[in-house]
C-alpha cells in the first residue's frame, strides 16, 4: 500500500468492500430463503392436485395446478433459481396433469376443447398461459396419435388453430424472465406433436411448424435482449452473467427446428434462415449474435451449410462490429474439417466392406471428402475472410492468422493437392505481416499461430515436403545444363524458391524458423528413409536451393538474429538477464520469444542436415548431374560457421568420393575426359577439406560468434584437424584409385600439415593419427618409387619422434609393413589418360652374419641398389629399412623399465620378423628369429625367479618347453600377463607347424613324392624351439 494514502480513504475503501461482501451475503440468503418457500407451496399444491385429479376431480385439479403456476409470478428471484422452480413445476405438469388429460379425453370423461375454454378463465395470465399450453399440446398430441380417417361429421382437432392463438396468447408476458421460461414450456410440450402434413388444413402443415417455432424464438431472443436493460446500470455485468446462464433455453428453439421432420435444403435455404439471420443481425447484440451464430454452425446438417454458405457468410459480415466474428467463421470452418474427416473415415469403412460389390460403371458425382464439387468452398471463404481482415480494422495480426490457419487446415483436409489454395493463404499472410505493428509480431499467441501456418503443409505433405517448390508463386528455375565446376553458371538471384512459404518464414524470429527448419528436415529424412523403393532424394538445383538455402537456411548458416546456439539476446536484455534470478530470466526468455539449447538438441539439428546431404543426388545418377548438385550445396554449407561445418563437411566431402567412384564406373566417356573432371573436383574437394581444418574447436563464453554457450558445447566431436587428417587421406585414396599420383601425392602431403599443425593432439591422438596413416599408404599402390619413399620416410619420422617409448616401438613395428609395398596393381587411369601395368622389382640380398648390436641398431644399407627403372612401374621395396623399423623398435622396448610391457613388446617384435621373414624379405634370417625367441624366454625366467617355485613349474616350467596349450596361472606383481604368454605361445606354435611341415616336403621330395624348394632349404629346421 502506498504510504501517501490518507488513512480516512483507506477506512471508508474498507467498510465499503466489507458492505458489500454482508449484502451479497444477505442477497443469496434471500433467495436461498425465497426458493424454499416457493418450492414448500409447489410441493404443497402438486400434492393436493395429484389427489384430486386421481379422484376424478379435474376442475379441483386445475385450481391447484393454478395457484402452483402462480409461484412463477415471481421477479424476486435470479434465473438460475427461477429455473429450478420452474423445473419443479414442469415435472408435475408433464408428468401428471397432461397424461391425465390425455386419458380422460380418450376415455370420453372430458373433451379437451371443452376444457381449453374453460382455463381461459383463471384469474392470472401466467397460470392461464401454461394450461392453455399444456391443453393445447395435449390435444396436439391426440391429433397426432389419432389413426381415425376424418369424415365429413368428425372435425379434425384446431392445430394450427391452436398454435396460433398460444402465440398471440404469449405476447401478454412481457417480462423477459417470465416470458422466456413460458415460450421454453410451450416449446417443450409441443415439440413432439408438430404438424407436418403435406396438406394445408386444420391440423396445419410444416409450414406452420416452421412458422411457430420461428415466431417462437424470435420472440424469445427479444426478451433475452431486453433482459439487459432491467435494473440499474451499475447491475450491467450481473445481467450479462444472468443472460449468459438463460442463452440454452434461447438456443432449444434453434435446436427444435433443426430436428423438425421434413426439413429440406430449399425451405432451409428460401424460409429459415433468413428468418433467423434476420433477426440475428436486427438485434445488435454482442452475446445474441455470437451464441446463436454458433448455435446455427452447430445444431443443422453440413448439407444445409453447403447450400447456404454464402447467406451465413454475409450475415457475418453484418454484424455488430464489437461481436468475434472471428469465433463464426471459424466454428464454420471447423464444422467443415470434422465432416471431412468424418467422411473420408466412412468412406475408407465402406471401401473395406464392399470391395467387389461397388458398381464402378455408374458414373458418381465428384466430390472432395464428402462436399461436393459444385460447393465453391474455398471461393466462399475466401471472399468472406479477405473482406474481414481489410475491413474490420480492430483485427489483429492473430486474429488474421487464426483465420487464416483454420481456412489452410480446410484446405489442407479437402482440397490437399490446390496448392494454389495454400500459396493464396500464405500470400495473404505475408502481406498482413509486413502491414502488422512490429509489436503484434511479438506476441507468443500470434507466433504460434502464424508457425501453424507455415508448419500444417509440411505435415501434409510429408510424403513430399519438396511439394512446396510447385506453389503458383515459387521461381520456377529450370536445371543447369553444365557443371558448374567445369563451366561457370549464369543465373538470377532469387530468394523464393519456395513462394510465398518461404517470404513468410523469413518474417518470423528466430526461434520459429528454428522450428520450421528442424520440421522440414526431420520430415525429409524420414521420407528419404522410408521410401526406399522410390528413392526419394532432393534431385535438382532448384530442391537443393530451396532445402539448405530457404527452408532449413536457420540450421544450416548463422544468421543476424540468431546462430547455432538458438536466437541472439539482445544487449539491453543481456544486461538486464545478468542481474535476475533463473527464473526470472526464464520468464524474460518466453517475453521475448526465444528458445534455449543444449548441446544435445544441437547436435540433433545437426545431424538431421548431415543425413539430408546424403539424400542430394540427381534422378539420373550421372556423376555430372550429382557434382552439380554438390557444387550447389558447397555454396550453402561453407557459410554455416566454424561448429556447423565440423557437423556438415563430412558427409559432404563422401558425397564428393562417391561421385569420383560413379566417375570410375563411366564406360561411355573418354579416359581423357573423366581424368580432367576428376582434377577439378580434386580442387574442389582439397579446398573444402582445408576449410574444415581451419574451422575454431574451442569456445569460451567471451566469444561474441556463441554467446552463452550451453554447457558441453562442441564436446565430443572430432578435432577439425584429425577430421581434416582422416578426410584427405580418403580423398588420397580416390584419387590413388583413378591414376592420379600427384593430388594423390597433394593429399597426403596436406594430411602431413594438419598432423603438424594440430598442436592440441596428444599421444594418444598422434598415435591413431599415424595408424590411420600407415593404414591408408599401405592401401595405395599408385605412388611413384620416389613419392612413396618420401612419403614412407615421413610417417617414419613421425613414428621416432613420438614422446612414450612403447609408442615409438609400436609405431615403428607397424611402419615396417610400409618398406615392403606389395605388387602394383594396375591402376583405373593415368595422368595422360593410359592404363599402367606394373612389375614386380623385388630385389634379394643375403647377409652373412648377424649379431646382437646389429639386431640393436646398426643398419644395414650395405647391398641395397636401387632399380633404374621407371618410377611408376615399380614397387618400393628396401628390406635394409624394414630391418632397421625392427632394429630400433626392438631397442627402444629393451630400454622399457616396466618388465610386462617390455614382455609384450618383445612379443609383438618377433610377430613381425616372422611375418617379414614369410614375406622372404633378404635382410630377416632365422637367426633373427633364433635370438627373439631367446630373449623372449629370458624375460619369461626372469619373471620364473621373482615368483615363487610353485608358481613357476605352473605357469611357463611346463608350457613353454614341454609344448602344452596353456600357462598356469599364480598370484602377485612379479607374474607374465597371460595374454602376453598365450600370444607367444601361438607363435611358437605357428614356427613349430612351418617346421614340421618344411620337414615333411623334404622328406617326401627325397623319396620322389613330392617336390620342395632348395632356395631355402633348412631355413625352418633351424629355429631353435
Amino acid at each position: 500500500m502506498n504510504q501517501n494514502t490518507p488513512p480516512s480513504y483507506t477506512s471508508e475503501r474498507r467498510a465499503s468492500t466489507v458492505g458489500q461482501m454482508l449484502s451479497n451475503s444477505n442477497a443469496q440468503q434471500t433467495q436461498t430463503q425465497l426458493l424454499d418457500d416457493a418450492l414448500a407451496v409447489v410441493r404443497s399444491h402438486a400434492k393436493n392436485m395429484r389427489r384430486c385429479l386421481d379422484a376424478g376431480f379435474t376442475m379441483d385439479g386445475f385450481r391447484h395446478a393454478s395457484l402452483m403456476l402462480a409461484t412463477l409470478r415471481t421477479s424476486a428471484l435470479t434465473p438460475r433459481n427461477y429455473y429450478e422452480l420452474y423445473m419443479a413445476i414442469f415435472d408435475q405438469l408433464s408428468a401428471y396433469l397432461a397424461p391425465h388429460l390425455y386419458d380422460g379425453h380418450i376415455n370420453g370423461q372430458h373433451t379437451l376443447s371443452d376444457l381449453y375454454e374453460l382455463v381461459q378463465y383463471a384469474g392470472n395470465i401466467v397460470p392461464r398461459l401454461y394450461l392453455m399450453a399444456t391443453v393445447g399440446a395435449v390435444y396436439m398430441r391426440v391429433a397426432a396419435k389419432s389413426k381415425i380417417p376424418l369424415s365429413e361429421n368428425v372435425l379434425p382437432p384446431p392445430v394450427k388453430e391452436i398454435l396460433n392463438d398460444l402465440l398471440e396468447m404469449a405476447r401478454g408476458v412481457q417480462h423477459p424472465t417470465r416470458g422466456l421460461f413460458f415460450r421454453y414450456y410451450l416449446s417443450s410440450m409441443t415439440r413432439d406433436y408438430m404438424p407436418n402434413h403435406l396438406v394445408d388444413g386444420p391440423l396445419g402443415t410444416l409450414s406452420t411448424s416452421v412458422h411457430f417455432i420461428l415466431q417462437n424464438f424470435i420472440e424469445m431472443n427479444k426478451l433475452w435482449v431486453r433482459l439487459q436493460y432491467i435494473g440499474h446500470s451499475s447491475e450491467r455485468d450481473k445481467r450479462e452473467i444472468e443472460r449468459k446462464e438463460l442463452k440454452v433455453i434461447v438456443g432449444s428453439g434453434l435446436v427444435r427446428l433443426s430436428q423438425l421432420e421434413g426439413l429440406e435444403v430449399d425451405l432451409y435455404r428460401t424460409s429459415v434462415l433468413p428468418s433467423l439471420l434476420g433477426e440475428i443481425v436486427s438485434c445488435k447484440d454482442l452475446i445474441a449474435q455470437e451464441y446463436l451464430m454458433d448455435i446455427i454452425i452447430q445444431v443443422f446438417p453440413e448439407d444445409f451449410h453447403f447450400r447456404t454458405l454464402d447467406l451465413l457468410l454475409a450475415a457475418t459480415m453484418q454484424l455488430t462490429r464489437a461481436a468475434t466474428v472471428k469465433q463464426t467463421v471459424l466454428g464454420l470452418v471447423e464444422r467443415f474439417i470434422a465432416y471431412a474427416d468424418r467422411t473420408r473415415e466412412d468412406a475408407a469403412e465402406t471401401r473395406r466392406l464392399s470391395i467387389g460389390e461397388i458398381d464402378t460403371s455408374k458414373s458418381l458425382p465428384t466430390v472432395y471428402d464428402g462436399i461436393p464439387e459444385e460447393v465453391p468452398l474455398f471461393p466462399l471463404f475466401w471472399e468472406q475472410i479477405t473482406s474481414l481482415a481489410q475491413t474490420r480494422t480492430e483485427f489483429t495480426i492473430y486474429d488474421n492468422a487464426s483465420l487464416l490457419v483454420s481456412l489452410q487446415t480446410l484446405c489442407l483436409k479437402v482440397y490437399p493437392n490446390k496448392l494454389e489454395y495454400i500459396d493464396k493463404i500464405l500470400g495473404f499472410a505475408k502481406e498482413r505481416v509486413l502491414l502488422a505493428k512490429r509489436d503484434e509480431l511479438k506476441n507468443r499467441k500470434t507466433e504460434s499461430t502464424i508457425l501453424k501456418l507455415l508448419l500444417a503443409p509440411i505435415e501434409t505433405y510429408s510424403d513430399n515436403p519438396l511439394k512446396l517448390l510447385k506453389f503458383p508463386s515459387s521461381k520456377n528455375s529450370s536445371t543447369f545444363s553444365h557443371n558448374s565446376l567445369i563451366e561457370p553458371s549464369i543465373r538470377s538471384n532469387s530468394s523464393s524458391f519456395c513462394g510465398n512459404f518461404t517470404d513468410l518464414l523469413r518474417l518470423l524470429p528466430h526461434t520459429p524458423r528454428r522450428k520450421v527448419a528442424y520440421t522440414v528436415a526431420k520430415s525429409v529424412v524420414s521420407v528419404g528413409a522410408s521410401n526406399v523403393s522410390q528413392k526419394f532424394s532432393v534431385d535438382s538445383c532448384d530442391s537443393v536451393e530451396a532445402l539448405f538455402g530457404e527452408l532449413c537456411s536457420v540450421l544450416v548458416t548463422d544468421c543476424l538474429d540468431g546462430n547455432v546456439c538458438g536466437a541472439i539476446i539482445p544487449s539491453a536484455t543481456r544486461k538486464f538477464s545478468a542481474i535476475t534470478t533463473s527464473d526470472e530470466e526464464e520468464m524474460i526468455d518466453d517475453e521475448i520469444g526465444l528458445l534455449k539449447l543444449d548441446w544435445d538438441d544441437i547436435i540433433e539439428e545437426q545431424e538431421f542436415i548431415a543425413k539430408l546431404i546424403h539424400l542430394v543426388r540427381s534422378p539420373s545418377g550421372h556423376p555430372d548431374d550429382n557434382l552439380e548438385l554438390l557444387a550447389v550445396l558447397r555454396q550453402h554449407l561453407g557459410t554455416g560457421g566454424d561448429l556447423r561445418i565440423r557437423f556438415t563437411l563430412p558427409p559432404f566431402l563422401h558425397r564428393c568420393f562417391a561421385t569420383v567412384h560413379d566417375y570410375l564406373s563411366l564406360d561411355d566417356f573418354k579416359l581423357e575426359d573423366i581424368s580432367e573432371r576428376l582434377l577439378s573436383l580434386y580442387q574442389f574437394i582439397n579446398e573444402t577439406v582445408k576449410a574444415l581444418s581451419h574451422a575454431k574447436y574451442v569456445y569460451t563464453d567471451s566469444d561474441d560468434t556463441y554467446f552463452d554457450i550451453p554447457p558441453r558445447f562442441g564436446s565430443g566431436l572430432q578435432i577439425p584437424g584429425l577430421a581434416s587428417l582422416s578426410l584427405f587421406l580418403a580423398a588420397a585414396k580416390c584419387a590413388d584409385s583413378s591414376g592420379h599420383e600427384e593430388p594423390a601425392y597433394e593429399f597426403v602431403v596436406e594430411a602431413f600439415t594438419c598432423y603438424e599443425e594440430s598442436a592440441a593432439l596428444d599421444s594418444k591422438t598422434q598415435v591413431s593419427a599415424l595408424i590411420i596413416f600407415i593404414g591408408a599408404l599401405s592401401a595405395m599402390h599408385g605412388f611413384g618409387y620416389r613419392n612413396y619413399e618420401t612419403l614412407v620416410a615421413r610417417i617414419a619420422g613421425y613414428a621416432g619422434r613420438l614422446l612414450r617409448k612403447t609408442d615409438q616401438a609400436r609405431m615403428l613395428l607397424a611402419v615396417a609393413v610400409l618398406f615392403w609395398e606389395q605388387e602394383k596393381e594396375e591402376r583405373v587411369l593415368a595422368p595422360v589418360g593410359r592404363k599402367v601395368d606394373t612389375i614386380n622389382t623385388n630385389k634379394t640380398k643375403t647377409v652373412e652374419k648377424i649379431g646382437y648390436n646389429e639386431l640393436f641398431g646398426d643398419a644395414i644399407d650395405a647391398g641395397f641398389t636401387k632399380s633404374k627403372k621407371d618410377d611408376m612401374e615399380k614397387s618400393y621395396r628396401n628390406g635394409p629399412k624394414v630391418l632397421e623399423c625392427l632394429q630400433k623398435a626392438l631397442a627402444l622396448a629393451n630400454a622399457v623399465l616396466d618388465p610386462a610391457v617390455r614382455f609384450e613388446l618383445f612379443v609383438l617384435t618377433l610377430e613381425r620378423y616372422v611375418l617379414f621373414y614369410e614375406m622372404k624379405i633378404d635382410t630377416i634370417h632365422i637367426r633373427h628369429l633364433n635370438f627373439l625367441v631367446d630373449l623372449i624366454k629370458s624375460e619369461i625366467a626372469k619373471f620364473d625367479a621373482s615368483a615363487n617355485i610353485a608358481s613357476a613349474k605352473m605357469s611357463f616350467g611346463s608350457s613353454i618347453f614341454s609344448g602344452q596349450p596353456a600357462i598356469g596361472s599364480a598370484s602377485g606383481n612379479h607374474e607374465a600377463p597371460r595374454h602376453v604368454s598365450r600370444h607367444f605361445e601361438s607363435i611358437l606354435g605357428h614356427l613349430r607347424f612351418l617346421k614340421n611341415e618344411e620337414v615333411s616336403s623334404y622328406e617326401e621330395a627325397d623319396l620322389g613324392i613330392g617336390h620342395a624348394s632348395h632356395q631355402f632349404r633348412n631355413s625352418w629346421n633351424e629355429l631353435n624351439i
